[in-house]
């Protein structure tokens, strides 16, 4: 019986691991598309010639990214 809990234990622990792994890929694959996006957009809405409705449509994907940014965080903890 002790080996079979030592193998159930092995077990557990290696999909312990298996789902940090995932979570942190998945976090990292998330995080980077999403930083571009935001540096993107924060470029956007500094430009001095961009029309009110695209500085608006800006700001507002800029909303999104970071909503979605904090979801992920949120998934992590």
């Amino acid at each position: 019986i002790m080996g079979e809990l030592e193998e159930a234990r092995d077990a557990a622990a290696a999909a312990m691991q298996a789902h940090s792994r995932l979570l942190s890929d998945v976090s990292h694959e998330l995080r980077t598309p999403l930083g571009s996006l935001l540096r993107m957009t924060e470029a956007l809405r500094a430009d001095p010639a961009l029309p009110a409705e695209a500085r608006e449509r800006a700001a507002m994907a800029d909303a999104a990214a970071r909503h979605v940014l904090a979801l992920n965080e949120e998934v992590l903890d």
